[in-house]
């Protein structure tokens, strides 16, 4: 049966290569016989030349194309070979014989340049645009759409336990796609034994029309993975078969040549500054516009130089009618290069400024040169004499070829430039209208005669249109090759150099060098300018984000009253601090946070959900694209911020350009005050990354941060050197009156200069030098202060001291001395000699005074002793001498001296009489010595013996008492005893 089955096939491959022979060949149809929709088959599994990225695939005739090895393995095809309207059929022999999980993915619709060779069947990121199937245990049957970028899932038709057994089965995937007005259809039948179900899905992508590649390839299992390199019975074989519908619209294996000379085939070519809209590629078929009801725009990366000639081919590829225009702008000498200029679809210039030239056409604006000088525009057109333009050769540019050359001629003697465009519009795809195929010649010099206009000038161009289908910029070259930008805004980009800015919270995760601001690989980073800003100024800030994280936050931050960060480390959100305002841009929306006085002025304000107002239009009606905020951090967004400030309080004013095109501003009024950031602010800016962040996936750049009007940058003139060596001579020198203001002069200017030095300076500036010198200055006001209370002190102590004002002097003798005690040297040394004499002084006036006191008490004393000492007044002068003695010896030697030699004899002989007489009474003296003189000391003399006559009648007193005693205890004892 097989062989009979086998022997069928090779007569039916016979007869279909005798058909191709005949008939011609679809797949080289320039110049051919063939029909363009004649199908052909044809089997590639087994022809190795078609397939490029081979890894863990082999081929030959037996097998086919298969697998030889077990794990994450790829083929695609060559880029672009398959036409437009296509069948593809997959036979897929899966004769494992058991793993722990495989699927297998068809990518069978890329058209990107290049095939793609790893399939993000996890990921919700990727890259282009293309269709896949993907199927197999743990995934179902899915389809897969991916749209510059982004992708999306759909589960079709399949029971899972079908497409689970997909590893150990054979099974037939066939896919027909057709490109339609719509979009792309796509049809698929599945065939398994034991299940045969089919399904259709349909993309709205108008960019997957036409030629693509396809790619194939198997995820599986793990440790319990059969090893297909040692196990050749379980082979995985792929069979592929291709009938390929050639359309009229693109012709299969006719993709055009890379030619180096036509600028629209390559993305590089092409300014990241002057890119707007999504759904752009640029590939051999030139830079693409897709979708429709976006503005579209694309700047040359150089300017095209003057007296030069350029000629484009812009390809319609819609196919419904509609409206809208095409433009190119030629000469375009802005500061600011505007991709979107001249139109929209309001049929009026969009905001229109600078100087510029350019050529449009279409319904809605007619065939016109603008001519627009400061953003002052005036038009040509085309459509009157003596040019007169027929409507059917441009009005219908989304559906037909538009061929044209841009002349542009300087007059430098008159200040003009001369233009000449030819134009021609071919290959209508709506039947129902009629190009005439002419050829237009349009001359035109510059109403300007100033010489705006004169020199090289940048090119750019866009469209809008409201229709289905997309537009491309098949071919751009020019005659002249391009020269480069110098653009000379008068303005420092702060980005591209650390000296402009003063912290980073990393050196190693977000660095600056001349490319601009990076963050990579980091979990949060905050980066602050080194200076103030001016209320009044604008900042303008790129961001190019191509970090693939889960998602993340970009901060742009207002610091109104100190540059310390608001962003901390593993934090997700800034911190309130002082007056601070902190706008978020990313994939936690669009949301302001406001920090008055250190507290969230209103917690996070979303500025969505807030509807703020846009000139009387909320924010939601503004438009503001989700996708130009979500995704900031892996896409190329322009933003600007401007605070008014007035009377009613202070707006910021921001502008958002994302990858839509669109422009959104948004007005948000804070809770400030115009005194409240009179002194502007420094800006930072932050960036907070998912937890997907790692491995350097990527990174955020910031290439350019501008401030209006500011031009000479951040940086102060300073020798850091120089510095350091003047701070630590201040540092050193002692602070004194005639110093003091000198020195603290120059520490503020030093503490000032300091919040001014960028990054690099801060890291070498002296600040434990500084701050001795703020130490040793502040010890000297210390100092100083103590010293004046002192004085003060002391001037209050009385000039003369006496009785009547001792007890305050000594009060204020005494805080004196106890205040001057606790002076350091230095501040001894302010009081100086002098003052402190004047406590010395009055210390000893004071103590004169005590003594002359305590001498006169005793003169005293001394007076009241009695002029003759007698035996009757003895007892009184005894009592009197003693307290003359007492009061004298407590006396100090100046006290003594005072009372005199004369006085204290008087105290001496007062005591030798009293002596005296106790000598010559002794029977009366009770107290011998006693009459001693002060300071006398005479010898022990003994004592006279009592007489014995008065010794004996004390003892007959005794023994008279005893015997009376005995008789009366001898009469009690008998009476005792009669009574018994």
């Amino acid at each position: 049966m097989r062989k009979k089955r086998s022997l069928l096939c090779v007569l039916l491959l016979i007869a279909a290569l005798s058909m191709a022979t005949v008939c011609g060949t679809a797949f080289a149809a320039e110049g051919g016989d063939a029909e363009p929709d004649t199908p052909v088959a044809v089997d590639w599994s087994a022809d190795e030349t078609k397939w490029t990225e081979k890894n863990g695939f082999a081929f030959n005739d037996t097998l086919g194309m298969h697998l030889t090895a077990s794990f994450g393995t790829y083929a695609a095809t060559k880029a672009k070979s398959i036409g437009g309207n296509s069948t593809i059929t997959f036979e897929i022999d899966g004769n494992l014989p058991g793993t722990d999980w495989c699927a297998d993915w068809i990518v069978f619709k890329n058209t990107n340049d290049t095939p793609l060779t790893t399939f993000p069947y996890s990921s919700e990121i990727s890259t282009g645009n293309w269709l896949a199937i993907y199927c197999g245990r743990g995934v179902n049957f899915t389809i897969m759409e991916c749209k510059n970028g982004q992708i999306t899932k759909k589960q079709v038709g399949l029971h899972c336990a079908t497409s689970w057994e997909s590893f150990h089965q054979k099974q037939t995937i066939t896919i027909t796609t057709q490109d339609t007005e719509e979009g792309v259809e796509v049809s698929m039948k599945y065939d398994s034994p034991t299940e045969h179900t089919t399904a259709t899905y349909l993309s709205s992508n108008t960019l997957l029309w036409g030629a693509y590649s396809i790619s194939v390839g198997r995820t599986g299992g793990n440790t319990d993975t059969v090893d297909l390199m040692s196990t050749p019975a379980a082979t995985y074989t792929y069979k592929i078969n291709v009938t390929d519908v050639a359309s009229d619209k693109v012709p299969v294996d006719t993709a055009p040549e890379l030619d180096p000379d036509n600028l629209a085939q390559n993305m590089d070519n092409w300014s990241k500054d002057g890119r707007v809209g999504t759904d752009v590629t640029a590939d051999a078929y030139g830079l693409t516009f897709g979708g429709s009801g976006n503005t579209y725009g694309y700047t040359l990366d150089k300017n095209v130089a003057a007296d030069s000639t350029v000629s484009l081919t812009i390809k319609g590829k819609s196919k419904a009618s509609g409206w809208g225009q095409t433009w190119v702008v030629f000469k375009n000498k802005s500061v600011e290069i505007d991709s979107v200029a001249p139109l929209t679809a309001t049929k009026a210039p969009a905001a229109p400024a600078g100087t510029w030239m350019a050529f449009m056409f279409g319904a809605s604006y007619q065939a016109s040169i603008l001519e627009c000088v400061d953003g002052v525009v005036t038009r040509y057109n085309c459509t009157e004499a003596p040019v007169n333009m027929n409507g059917n050769d441009f009005n219908y540019f989304y559906a037909q070829d538009s061929e044209l050359t841009i002349k542009t001629e300087d007059n430098a003697d008159a200040g003009t430039v001369k233009v000449t465009i030819t134009f021609v519009g071919k290959n209508l795809a709506l039947t129902d209208k009629t190009p005439t195929g002419k050829t237009y010649t349009i001359e035109y010099t510059t109403n300007d005669t100033t010489g705006k206009f004169l020199g090289d000038g940048a090119l750019s161009v866009g469209a809008y249109y409201d229709n289905k289908g997309s537009i491309a910029v098949s071919s751009l070259k020019s005659d002249k090759p391009l020269v480069d930008r110098v653009v000379d805004d008068g303005l420092c980009n702060f980005v591209t150099d650390l000296k402009y800015w003063k912290n980073l919270t990393s050196e190693e995760n977000i660095f600056i060098d001349q490319d601009g601001l990076q963050v990579w690989d980091a979990r949060s980073g905050e980066a602050v300018l080194n200076q103030k800003i001016a209320t009044d100024k604008t900042v303008s800030i790129t961001v190019d984000g191509n970090l693939n994280a889960e998602w993340g936050n970009m901060y742009f931050m207002f610091h109104f009253d100190s540059p310390e960060f608001m962003l901390k480390t593993d934090s997700p959100l800034p911190t309130p601090k002082g007056n601070r305002l902190a706008i978020m841009v990313g994939g936690n929306g669009f949301r302001a946070y406001e920090s008055v006085a250190g507290e969230w002025a209103s917690g996070e304000d979303s500025l969505t959900d807030a509807g703020i107002a846009n000139e009387g239009t909320s924010l939601e009606s503004n438009e503001v694209n989700n996708n130009d905020v979500w995704f900031i951090y892996k896409s190329y967004t322009k933003l600007t911020f401007a605070l008014d400030a007035d009377e009613n309080g202070v707006d910021l004013i921001i502008t958002l350009l994302g990858p839509s095109g669109k422009t959104s501003t948004v007005l948000y009024p804070t809770q400030y005050t115009a005194e409240d950031v009179q002194d502007g602010f420094w800006f930072s800016v932050g960036c907070y990354l998912g937890a997907m962040c790692g491995g350097q996936n990527g990174s955020v750049k910031v290439p350019v941060l501008k401030v209006s009007d500011v031009a000479e940058g951040y940086v102060p003139e300073v020798d850091i050197a120089e510095i350091q060596l003047a701070i630590k001579a201040a540092s050193e020198t002692v602070v004194t009156a005639e110093n003091y203001s000198e020195l603290q002069t120059k520490l503020n200017d030093w503490k000032a200069l300091r919040k001014t030095l960028n990054y690099e300076q801060e890291k070498a500036f002296p600040y434990a030098l500084l701050g001795n010198l703020e130490n040793n200055l502040a010890a000297y006001v210390t100092d100083r202060e103590a010293a004046d209370d002192l004085l003060a002190l002391i001037a209050e102590i009385p000039a003369e001291i006496t009785a009547a004002n001792k007890a305050d002097a000594e009060s204020k003798v005494a805080a004196a001395e106890t205040a001057y005690a606790a002076l350091t040297e230095n501040a001894k040394n302010m009081v100086g000699a002098t003052e402190y004499g004047k406590i010395t002084a009055a210390r000893n006036a004071l103590t004169a005074l005590a003594d002359k006191e305590a001498a006169d008490a005793v003169k005293a004393l001394i007076a009241a002793i009695p002029a003759e000492i007698t035996a009757d007044n003895k007892a009184d002068a005894e009592t009197k001498v003693a307290a003359a003695e007492t009061a004298y010896a407590a006396l100090n030697a100046q006290a003594k001296a005072l009372v005199g030699d004369s006085e204290a004899a008087k105290i001496t002989a007062a005591r030798a009489k009293i002596t005296e007489l106790n000598n010559t009474n002794p029977g009366e003296d009770e107290n011998p010595g006693e009459d001693e003189k002060p300071g006398d000391t005479t010898p022990d003399e003994p004592q006279p013996k009592k007489k014995c006559g008065s010794q004996l009648g004390g003892a007959m007193v005794v023994l008279a008492l005893a015997a009376f005693a005995t008789v009366g205890l001898l009469l009690i004892s008998r009476k005792r005893k009669q009574a018994k």
